[in-house]
Protein backbone atom coordinates (compact mmCIF):
# COMPACT_ATOMS: atom_id res chain seq x y z
CA UNK A 1 0.00 0.00 0.00
CA UNK A 2 1.24 3.49 -0.88
CA UNK A 3 1.87 6.05 1.43
CA UNK A 4 -0.98 8.39 0.05
CA UNK A 5 -3.40 5.68 0.40
CA UNK A 6 -1.85 4.22 3.88
CA UNK A 7 -2.81 7.87 5.00
CA UNK A 8 -6.12 8.23 3.62
CA UNK A 9 -7.18 4.79 4.83
CA UNK A 10 -6.19 6.27 8.50
CA UNK A 11 -7.99 9.84 7.79
CA UNK A 12 -10.87 7.46 6.68
CA UNK A 13 -11.09 5.38 9.43
CA UNK A 14 -10.47 8.09 12.24
CA UNK A 15 -13.21 9.25 10.17
CA UNK A 16 -15.58 6.32 10.53
CA UNK A 17 -14.75 6.69 14.27
CA UNK A 18 -16.07 10.06 15.03
CA UNK A 19 -18.87 9.72 12.12
CA UNK A 20 -20.22 7.29 15.02
CA UNK A 21 -18.93 8.91 18.24
CA UNK A 22 -21.07 11.74 17.04
CA UNK A 23 -23.79 9.76 15.44
CA UNK A 24 -24.12 8.10 19.10
CA UNK A 25 -24.60 11.23 20.94
CA UNK A 26 -27.14 12.45 17.96
CA UNK A 27 -28.94 9.51 18.58
CA UNK A 28 -29.45 9.87 22.18
CA UNK A 29 -30.85 13.64 21.68
CA UNK A 30 -32.91 12.68 18.62
CA UNK A 31 -34.47 10.45 20.41
CA UNK A 32 -34.68 12.11 24.00
CA UNK A 33 -36.25 14.92 22.01
CA UNK A 34 -38.14 13.79 19.37
CA UNK A 35 -39.60 11.75 21.68
CA UNK A 36 -40.43 14.45 24.15
CA UNK A 37 -41.81 17.03 21.29
CA UNK A 38 -44.13 13.85 20.10
CA UNK A 39 -45.54 13.42 23.71
CA UNK A 40 -46.02 16.94 24.30
CA UNK A 41 -47.23 18.26 20.78
CA UNK A 42 -49.60 14.91 19.71
CA UNK A 43 -49.87 13.60 16.19
CA UNK A 44 -51.55 16.71 14.74
CA UNK A 45 -49.26 19.21 15.60
CA UNK A 46 -46.70 16.96 14.98
CA UNK A 47 -47.79 16.33 11.60
CA UNK A 48 -48.30 20.10 10.72
CA UNK A 49 -44.13 20.49 12.05
CA UNK A 50 -43.47 17.67 9.93
CA UNK A 51 -44.86 19.66 7.04
CA UNK A 52 -43.45 22.53 7.05
CA UNK A 53 -39.82 20.91 7.62
CA UNK A 54 -40.63 18.68 4.69
CA UNK A 55 -41.34 22.05 2.49
CA UNK A 56 -36.78 23.27 4.42
CA UNK A 57 -35.66 20.16 3.34
CA UNK A 58 -37.56 20.57 -0.91
CA UNK A 59 -36.37 24.23 -0.64
CA UNK A 60 -32.66 23.65 1.00
CA UNK A 61 -32.21 20.80 -2.16
CA UNK A 62 -32.96 23.42 -4.93
CA UNK A 63 -31.35 26.11 -2.97
CA UNK A 64 -28.06 23.86 -2.65
CA UNK A 65 -28.29 22.69 -5.97
CA UNK A 66 -25.74 20.01 -5.62
CA UNK A 67 -23.00 22.75 -4.99
CA UNK A 68 -22.40 21.72 -1.40
CA UNK A 69 -21.90 17.80 -2.91
CA UNK A 70 -19.40 19.36 -5.27
CA UNK A 71 -16.95 20.77 -3.10
CA UNK A 72 -16.42 17.55 -1.55
CA UNK A 73 -16.15 15.29 -4.82
CA UNK A 74 -13.74 18.14 -6.51
CA UNK A 75 -10.17 16.46 -6.53
CA UNK A 76 -8.35 19.76 -6.19
CA UNK A 77 -10.46 22.85 -4.72
CA UNK A 78 -10.24 26.75 -5.87
CA UNK A 79 -11.16 29.59 -4.61
CA UNK A 80 -12.83 30.17 -7.56
CA UNK A 81 -15.25 26.81 -7.01
CA UNK A 82 -16.03 28.41 -3.75
CA UNK A 83 -16.95 31.94 -5.14
CA UNK A 84 -19.21 29.90 -7.85
CA UNK A 85 -20.82 27.62 -5.36
CA UNK A 86 -21.20 30.84 -3.11
CA UNK A 87 -22.86 32.53 -5.53
CA UNK A 88 -25.40 30.16 -6.97
CA UNK A 89 -26.49 29.39 -3.62
CA UNK A 90 -26.78 32.57 -2.64
CA UNK A 91 -29.08 33.71 -5.76
CA UNK A 92 -30.67 30.38 -5.90
CA UNK A 93 -31.91 29.88 -2.06
CA UNK A 94 -33.05 33.79 -2.06
CA UNK A 95 -35.34 32.69 -5.37
CA UNK A 96 -36.61 29.49 -3.75
CA UNK A 97 -37.49 31.21 -0.63
CA UNK A 98 -39.24 33.85 -2.55
CA UNK A 99 -41.56 31.20 -4.73
CA UNK A 100 -42.16 29.47 -1.56
CA UNK A 101 -43.60 32.47 0.60
CA UNK A 102 -45.78 32.92 -2.25
CA UNK A 103 -46.91 29.17 -3.06
CA UNK A 104 -47.70 28.67 0.93
CA UNK A 105 -51.56 28.74 0.68
CA UNK A 106 -51.87 26.60 -2.11
CA UNK A 107 -49.90 24.16 0.00
CA UNK A 108 -52.00 24.91 2.60
CA UNK A 109 -54.83 24.54 0.68
CA UNK A 110 -53.08 20.89 -0.77
CA UNK A 111 -53.51 19.69 2.94
CA UNK A 112 -56.59 21.01 4.23
CA UNK A 113 -54.76 22.95 6.83
CA UNK A 114 -55.07 26.82 6.50
CA UNK A 115 -52.96 27.29 9.82
CA UNK A 116 -50.72 26.23 7.33
CA UNK A 117 -49.71 29.50 5.10
CA UNK A 118 -47.83 31.23 8.43
CA UNK A 119 -45.87 28.55 9.32
CA UNK A 120 -44.67 28.18 5.78
CA UNK A 121 -43.85 31.44 5.08
CA UNK A 122 -41.48 31.26 8.60
CA UNK A 123 -40.18 28.23 7.02
CA UNK A 124 -39.46 30.08 3.25
CA UNK A 125 -37.23 32.77 5.18
CA UNK A 126 -35.37 30.15 6.61
CA UNK A 127 -34.09 28.33 3.61
CA UNK A 128 -31.28 30.98 2.32
CA UNK A 129 -29.51 30.34 5.58
CA UNK A 130 -30.12 26.91 5.43
CA UNK A 131 -28.43 26.45 2.00
CA UNK A 132 -25.90 28.91 3.33
CA UNK A 133 -25.03 26.55 6.16
CA UNK A 134 -23.83 23.77 4.59
CA UNK A 135 -20.92 25.01 2.77
CA UNK A 136 -18.95 25.28 5.87
CA UNK A 137 -20.12 21.44 6.73
CA UNK A 138 -19.65 20.48 2.97
CA UNK A 139 -16.29 21.58 3.64
CA UNK A 140 -15.30 19.77 6.93
CA UNK A 141 -16.37 16.77 5.66
CA UNK A 142 -14.09 17.30 2.61
CA UNK A 143 -11.48 17.31 4.99
CA UNK A 144 -12.60 14.19 6.37
CA UNK A 145 -12.87 16.47 9.97
CA UNK A 146 -16.14 14.46 11.39
CA UNK A 147 -14.68 15.58 14.91
CA UNK A 148 -15.79 19.13 14.66
CA UNK A 149 -18.57 18.37 11.97
CA UNK A 150 -20.30 15.93 13.97
CA UNK A 151 -19.58 17.87 17.24
CA UNK A 152 -21.13 21.49 15.22
CA UNK A 153 -24.04 19.19 14.47
CA UNK A 154 -24.89 17.28 17.52
CA UNK A 155 -24.08 20.63 19.59
CA UNK A 156 -26.57 23.01 17.11
CA UNK A 157 -29.51 20.41 17.59
CA UNK A 158 -29.26 20.40 21.33
CA UNK A 159 -29.53 24.00 21.20
CA UNK A 160 -32.09 24.91 18.42
CA UNK A 161 -34.16 21.70 19.00
CA UNK A 162 -33.58 20.55 22.19
CA UNK A 163 -33.69 23.84 24.17
CA UNK A 164 -35.56 26.41 22.31
CA UNK A 165 -37.78 23.96 20.48
CA UNK A 166 -38.75 22.16 23.32
CA UNK A 167 -39.05 25.04 26.02
CA UNK A 168 -41.55 26.74 23.24
CA UNK A 169 -43.53 22.87 23.14
CA UNK A 170 -44.11 23.57 26.65
CA UNK A 171 -44.74 26.64 26.70
CA UNK A 172 -48.06 25.82 24.17
CA UNK A 173 -46.56 27.21 21.40
CA UNK A 174 -47.67 23.88 18.80
CA UNK A 175 -45.74 23.47 15.27
CA UNK A 176 -43.91 27.11 16.30
CA UNK A 177 -42.16 25.31 18.34
CA UNK A 178 -40.40 23.09 16.02
CA UNK A 179 -39.55 26.10 13.01
CA UNK A 180 -38.43 28.62 15.61
CA UNK A 181 -35.92 25.49 17.11
CA UNK A 182 -35.06 24.91 13.56
CA UNK A 183 -34.11 28.48 12.60
CA UNK A 184 -31.94 29.08 16.22
CA UNK A 185 -30.07 25.74 15.08
CA UNK A 186 -29.16 27.33 11.64
CA UNK A 187 -28.01 29.85 12.70
CA UNK A 188 -25.37 28.53 15.57
CA UNK A 189 -24.89 26.35 12.19
CA UNK A 190 -23.79 28.96 9.95
CA UNK A 191 -22.22 30.70 12.22
CA UNK A 192 -20.18 28.02 14.16
CA UNK A 193 -19.19 26.73 11.10
CA UNK A 194 -18.04 30.08 9.22
CA UNK A 195 -15.38 29.77 12.43
CA UNK A 196 -14.10 26.38 11.77
CA UNK A 197 -14.28 25.92 8.34
CA UNK A 198 -14.00 29.45 7.05
CA UNK A 199 -14.25 30.83 3.86
CA UNK A 200 -13.92 33.84 1.09
CA UNK A 201 -17.28 35.74 0.65
CA UNK A 202 -16.86 36.27 -3.29
CA UNK A 203 -19.71 35.37 -5.46
CA UNK A 204 -19.71 35.05 -8.44
CA UNK A 205 -21.99 32.92 -11.48
CA UNK A 206 -19.83 31.85 -14.27
CA UNK A 207 -17.17 28.97 -13.94
CA UNK A 208 -14.56 27.80 -16.90
CA UNK A 209 -14.64 23.94 -15.50
CA UNK A 210 -18.02 22.82 -16.63
CA UNK A 211 -17.49 19.73 -15.10
CA UNK A 212 -17.78 20.80 -11.64
CA UNK A 213 -21.48 22.85 -12.58
CA UNK A 214 -22.70 19.32 -14.01
CA UNK A 215 -21.81 17.14 -11.36
CA UNK A 216 -23.51 19.20 -8.66
CA UNK A 217 -26.42 19.74 -11.47
CA UNK A 218 -26.16 15.95 -11.43
CA UNK A 219 -26.10 15.73 -7.52
CA UNK A 220 -29.21 18.02 -7.64
CA UNK A 221 -31.17 16.12 -9.67
CA UNK A 222 -30.80 12.68 -7.97
CA UNK A 223 -31.52 14.65 -4.57
CA UNK A 224 -34.31 15.81 -5.99
CA UNK A 225 -35.55 12.35 -6.77
CA UNK A 226 -34.43 11.38 -3.12
CA UNK A 227 -36.57 13.94 -1.79
CA UNK A 228 -39.03 12.48 -3.60
CA UNK A 229 -39.20 9.18 -2.36
CA UNK A 230 -37.95 10.20 1.07
CA UNK A 231 -39.91 12.90 1.86
CA UNK A 232 -42.85 12.78 -0.96
CA UNK A 233 -44.69 9.84 0.75
CA UNK A 234 -45.49 12.01 3.80
CA UNK A 235 -46.98 14.92 1.71
CA UNK A 236 -49.16 12.04 0.13
CA UNK A 237 -49.97 10.70 3.68
CA UNK A 238 -50.90 14.18 4.71
CA UNK A 239 -53.11 14.52 1.63
CA UNK A 240 -54.80 11.28 1.18
CA UNK A 241 -55.10 10.41 4.69
CA UNK A 242 -55.31 13.43 7.02
CA UNK A 243 -52.54 15.43 9.69
CA UNK A 244 -53.13 13.11 12.24
CA UNK A 245 -51.89 10.11 10.40
CA UNK A 246 -49.03 12.13 8.90
CA UNK A 247 -47.75 12.97 12.34
CA UNK A 248 -48.28 9.07 13.49
CA UNK A 249 -46.23 8.08 9.83
CA UNK A 250 -43.67 10.73 10.86
CA UNK A 251 -43.34 10.01 14.33
CA UNK A 252 -42.63 5.85 13.05
CA UNK A 253 -40.65 7.08 10.07
CA UNK A 254 -38.30 9.11 12.98
CA UNK A 255 -37.66 6.80 15.34
CA UNK A 256 -37.06 3.62 12.42
CA UNK A 257 -34.37 6.36 11.10
CA UNK A 258 -33.11 7.18 14.37
CA UNK A 259 -30.80 4.27 15.08
CA UNK A 260 -30.24 3.88 10.73
CA UNK A 261 -28.58 7.50 10.81
CA UNK A 262 -25.90 5.83 13.90
CA UNK A 263 -25.39 2.73 12.17
CA UNK A 264 -25.07 3.71 8.14
CA UNK A 265 -26.34 7.15 7.76
CA UNK A 266 -23.28 8.72 9.26
CA UNK A 267 -20.92 6.68 7.05
CA UNK A 268 -22.58 8.32 3.99
CA UNK A 269 -20.27 11.16 4.30
CA UNK A 270 -17.20 8.90 4.62
CA UNK A 271 -17.63 6.90 2.03
CA UNK A 272 -18.22 10.05 -0.30
CA UNK A 273 -15.54 11.67 0.93
CA UNK A 274 -12.97 8.80 0.62
CA UNK A 275 -14.19 7.36 -2.99
CA UNK A 276 -14.23 10.70 -4.50
CA UNK A 277 -10.28 11.06 -2.75
CA UNK A 278 -9.53 7.47 -4.19
CA UNK A 279 -11.87 7.35 -7.50
CA UNK A 280 -8.69 6.37 -9.50
CA UNK A 281 -7.55 3.21 -7.90
CA UNK A 282 -10.73 0.92 -8.49
CA UNK A 283 -9.77 -1.66 -6.58
CA UNK A 284 -9.21 -0.15 -3.23
CA UNK A 285 -12.71 0.91 -3.65
CA UNK A 286 -13.79 -2.25 -4.45
CA UNK A 287 -12.53 -3.93 -1.81
CA UNK A 288 -14.03 -0.78 1.02
CA UNK A 289 -16.86 -0.82 -0.72
CA UNK A 290 -17.55 -5.23 -0.45
CA UNK A 291 -15.99 -4.61 3.31
CA UNK A 292 -18.21 -1.70 4.39
CA UNK A 293 -21.35 -3.43 3.06
CA UNK A 294 -20.96 -6.67 4.87
CA UNK A 295 -20.19 -4.90 8.30
CA UNK A 296 -23.18 -2.56 7.18
CA UNK A 297 -25.73 -6.18 6.61
CA UNK A 298 -24.06 -7.75 9.81
CA UNK A 299 -25.65 -4.88 12.22
CA UNK A 300 -28.71 -3.18 10.44
CA UNK A 301 -30.37 -6.43 9.59
CA UNK A 302 -30.93 -8.29 12.42
CA UNK A 303 -31.72 -4.62 14.45
CA UNK A 304 -34.61 -3.93 12.42
CA UNK A 305 -36.16 -7.14 12.37
CA UNK A 306 -36.14 -7.56 16.07
CA UNK A 307 -37.55 -3.45 15.80
CA UNK A 308 -40.06 -4.90 13.50
CA UNK A 309 -41.29 -7.92 15.45
CA UNK A 310 -40.95 -5.90 19.10
CA UNK A 311 -43.52 -2.82 16.89
CA UNK A 312 -45.74 -2.29 18.95
CA UNK A 313 -44.14 -2.43 22.66
CA UNK A 314 -41.68 0.12 21.46
CA UNK A 315 -44.08 2.91 20.25
CA UNK A 316 -46.26 2.18 23.45
CA UNK A 317 -42.96 2.28 25.68
CA UNK A 318 -41.72 5.68 24.07
CA UNK A 319 -44.53 7.52 23.12
CA UNK A 320 -47.41 6.40 25.27
CA UNK A 321 -50.72 4.69 24.34
CA UNK A 322 -52.16 7.75 22.15
CA UNK A 323 -49.36 6.63 19.73
CA UNK A 324 -50.70 3.03 19.36
CA UNK A 325 -51.83 3.09 15.49
CA UNK A 326 -48.11 4.50 14.85
CA UNK A 327 -46.84 0.57 15.60
CA UNK A 328 -47.89 -1.50 12.11
CA UNK A 329 -46.14 2.05 10.63
CA UNK A 330 -43.46 1.63 12.55
CA UNK A 331 -43.28 -2.38 11.41
CA UNK A 332 -43.46 -1.55 7.93
CA UNK A 333 -40.68 1.59 7.54
CA UNK A 334 -37.90 -0.78 10.38
CA UNK A 335 -38.15 -3.69 7.46
CA UNK A 336 -37.56 -0.57 4.88
CA UNK A 337 -34.29 0.20 6.44
CA UNK A 338 -31.62 -2.97 5.47
CA UNK A 339 -32.57 -1.81 1.92
CA UNK A 340 -32.17 1.95 2.64
CA UNK A 341 -28.43 0.82 4.64
CA UNK A 342 -27.65 -0.99 1.47
CA UNK A 343 -28.33 2.61 -0.58
CA UNK A 344 -26.42 4.13 1.95
CA UNK A 345 -23.20 2.87 0.97
CA UNK A 346 -23.94 2.18 -2.88
CA UNK A 347 -25.09 5.71 -4.17
CA UNK A 348 -22.37 8.04 -2.07
CA UNK A 349 -19.78 5.53 -4.12
CA UNK A 350 -21.81 6.01 -7.07
CA UNK A 351 -21.28 10.00 -6.53
CA UNK A 352 -17.57 9.26 -5.17
CA UNK A 353 -16.71 7.82 -8.79
CA UNK A 354 -18.83 11.04 -10.67
CA UNK A 355 -21.79 8.72 -11.92
CA UNK A 356 -24.59 10.54 -9.89
CA UNK A 357 -26.51 10.77 -13.13
CA UNK A 358 -26.70 6.87 -13.02
CA UNK A 359 -28.52 6.96 -9.58
CA UNK A 360 -30.72 9.52 -10.69
CA UNK A 361 -32.73 7.45 -12.80
CA UNK A 362 -32.82 5.08 -10.52
CA UNK A 363 -34.39 7.24 -8.04
CA UNK A 364 -36.48 8.84 -10.52
CA UNK A 365 -38.38 5.72 -11.51
CA UNK A 366 -38.62 4.62 -7.65
CA UNK A 367 -40.19 8.53 -7.07
CA UNK A 368 -42.85 7.72 -9.79
CA UNK A 369 -43.73 4.53 -8.51
CA UNK A 370 -43.81 6.30 -4.98
CA UNK A 371 -46.74 8.63 -5.98
CA UNK A 372 -48.46 5.91 -8.40
CA UNK A 373 -48.41 3.57 -5.36
CA UNK A 374 -49.84 5.63 -2.79
CA UNK A 375 -52.24 7.33 -4.97
CA UNK A 376 -53.32 3.82 -5.88
CA UNK A 377 -53.67 2.97 -2.46
CA UNK A 378 -55.77 6.44 -1.17
CA UNK A 379 -58.43 4.52 -0.25
CA UNK A 380 -56.64 1.51 1.72
CA UNK A 381 -55.96 1.56 5.61
CA UNK A 382 -52.62 3.31 5.94
CA UNK A 383 -51.30 0.32 7.52
CA UNK A 384 -52.23 -1.52 4.81
CA UNK A 385 -50.80 0.96 1.80
CA UNK A 386 -47.05 1.98 4.59
CA UNK A 387 -45.98 -1.60 3.39
CA UNK A 388 -45.11 -0.37 -0.38
CA UNK A 389 -42.29 1.41 1.29
CA UNK A 390 -40.03 -1.80 2.24
CA UNK A 391 -41.08 -3.16 -1.67
CA UNK A 392 -39.84 -0.02 -3.23
CA UNK A 393 -36.48 0.19 -0.92
CA UNK A 394 -35.60 -3.21 -1.74
CA UNK A 395 -36.02 -2.84 -5.58
CA UNK A 396 -34.48 0.90 -5.01
CA UNK A 397 -31.22 -0.67 -3.76
CA UNK A 398 -30.92 -3.44 -5.73
CA UNK A 399 -31.33 -1.32 -9.06
CA UNK A 400 -28.69 1.07 -7.30
CA UNK A 401 -26.15 -1.57 -6.74
CA UNK A 402 -26.83 -3.16 -10.17
CA UNK A 403 -25.21 0.21 -11.51
CA UNK A 404 -22.58 0.09 -9.49
CA UNK A 405 -21.06 -3.20 -10.28
CA UNK A 406 -19.92 -2.85 -13.68
CA UNK A 407 -17.29 -0.12 -12.64
CA UNK A 408 -16.13 -2.17 -9.36
CA UNK A 409 -16.13 -5.29 -11.47
CA UNK A 410 -18.18 -6.96 -9.17
CA UNK A 411 -20.47 -9.92 -9.19
CA UNK A 412 -24.21 -10.45 -8.04
CA UNK A 413 -22.81 -13.53 -6.13
CA UNK A 414 -19.93 -11.53 -4.34
CA UNK A 415 -22.88 -9.10 -3.31
CA UNK A 416 -25.13 -11.37 -2.36
CA UNK A 417 -22.44 -12.91 -0.13
CA UNK A 418 -21.10 -9.83 1.40
CA UNK A 419 -25.71 -9.79 2.89
CA UNK A 420 -25.76 -13.05 3.60
CA UNK A 421 -24.44 -12.97 6.79
CA UNK A 422 -26.89 -9.81 7.91
CA UNK A 423 -29.55 -12.23 6.50
CA UNK A 424 -28.87 -15.19 8.77
CA UNK A 425 -28.19 -13.10 12.26
CA UNK A 426 -31.79 -11.29 11.18
CA UNK A 427 -33.64 -14.81 10.93
CA UNK A 428 -31.89 -15.55 14.51
CA UNK A 429 -33.21 -12.63 16.24
CA UNK A 430 -36.99 -12.31 14.59
CA UNK A 431 -37.27 -15.77 16.20
CA UNK A 432 -35.94 -15.04 19.62
CA UNK A 433 -38.12 -11.42 19.57
CA UNK A 434 -41.02 -13.48 18.70
CA UNK A 435 -40.06 -15.81 21.60
CA UNK A 436 -40.06 -12.73 23.73
CA UNK A 437 -43.41 -11.69 22.88
CA UNK A 438 -44.85 -14.95 24.23
CA UNK A 439 -42.89 -15.29 27.40
CA UNK A 440 -43.29 -12.03 28.88
CA UNK A 441 -46.20 -9.67 27.66
CA UNK A 442 -45.54 -6.63 29.33
CA UNK A 443 -43.94 -3.91 27.27
CA UNK A 444 -40.62 -3.55 29.40
CA UNK A 445 -40.28 -7.06 30.46
CA UNK A 446 -41.03 -8.33 26.34
CA UNK A 447 -38.14 -5.58 25.22
CA UNK A 448 -35.60 -6.72 27.49
CA UNK A 449 -36.20 -10.41 27.15
CA UNK A 450 -36.13 -10.12 23.35
CA UNK A 451 -33.11 -7.78 23.30
CA UNK A 452 -31.41 -10.38 25.51
CA UNK A 453 -32.48 -13.49 23.59
CA UNK A 454 -32.15 -12.13 20.30
CA UNK A 455 -27.94 -10.78 21.05
CA UNK A 456 -27.44 -14.36 22.98
CA UNK A 457 -28.96 -16.13 19.26
CA UNK A 458 -26.97 -13.93 17.04
CA UNK A 459 -23.38 -14.49 19.11
CA UNK A 460 -23.62 -18.06 18.82
CA UNK A 461 -24.50 -17.72 14.86
CA UNK A 462 -21.51 -15.29 14.68
CA UNK A 463 -19.23 -17.80 16.94
CA UNK A 464 -20.39 -21.08 14.75
CA UNK A 465 -19.73 -19.29 11.44
CA UNK A 466 -18.40 -16.34 11.75
CA UNK A 467 -15.71 -16.69 9.43
CA UNK A 468 -17.93 -17.60 6.57
CA UNK A 469 -20.60 -15.14 6.92
CA UNK A 470 -17.71 -12.43 6.63
CA UNK A 471 -16.19 -11.80 3.15
CA UNK A 472 -12.38 -11.59 2.32
CA UNK A 473 -12.03 -8.38 2.37
CA UNK A 474 -13.82 -7.97 5.69
CA UNK A 475 -11.61 -10.45 6.97
CA UNK A 476 -8.56 -8.74 5.36
CA UNK A 477 -9.31 -5.39 7.22
CA UNK A 478 -9.93 -7.14 10.92
CA UNK A 479 -6.82 -8.91 10.55
CA UNK A 480 -4.64 -6.14 9.42
CA UNK A 481 -6.46 -3.89 12.04
CA UNK A 482 -5.70 -7.05 14.93
CA UNK A 483 -1.87 -5.76 14.76
CA UNK A 484 -2.37 -2.40 16.26
CA UNK A 485 -5.53 -3.00 18.17
CA UNK A 486 -5.75 -5.47 20.75
CA UNK A 487 -10.20 -4.86 20.73
CA UNK A 488 -9.70 -5.97 16.87
CA UNK A 489 -7.34 -9.30 17.59
CA UNK A 490 -9.65 -10.07 20.27
CA UNK A 491 -12.17 -10.23 17.89
CA UNK A 492 -10.19 -11.91 15.19
CA UNK A 493 -9.41 -14.88 17.93
CA UNK A 494 -12.62 -14.85 18.57
CA UNK A 495 -13.73 -15.34 15.04
CA UNK A 496 -10.93 -18.10 14.41
CA UNK A 497 -9.62 -15.51 11.87
CA UNK A 498 -5.86 -15.90 11.57
CA UNK A 499 -2.95 -13.76 10.36
CA UNK A 500 -2.44 -14.74 6.50
CA UNK A 501 -5.88 -16.22 6.01
CA UNK A 502 -7.82 -13.81 5.04
CA UNK A 503 -9.14 -15.08 1.82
Amino acid sequence: MTHGASTLAARSLRAVVWSYLGAGMRICAQLVIQVGLARQLGPAAFGQASTVLLVMGLGWLLADAGFGSALIQKEQLQDDDLAFALGWVVLLSTLIGVLTYGLSPWLAGLLNDPALVPLVRACAVLIPLQALSNIPLSLLRRDLDMKRQQLLSVGTYVLGMGVVGFSLAVAGLGAWALVVGFGVQLALTLALGFRLAPFPLRLRLHHANTAFRNFGLSVLATNLANWSIESLDRLLVGRFWGLKSLGEYAAAGNLARAPASVLVGTLQAVVFSSTSRAQSDREQVRRGFVAVLCLVALVSTPLFCFLAVQSAFVVQLLYGPSWSSAAPLFAALCLSIPSYAVLSIAGPTLWGLGAARSEFQVQLLIAVATFGGYAALAGWPLAEAVWLVPVLSLIRSILIVRALLPRLNLSVRHVLHACAGGAALAIAAALMAGAGLMLAPSPWTSVLVSAGLSALACTAVLRAAGRHLLVAELRSVMIQRAAGSVWARRACGWLGLQPGVAS
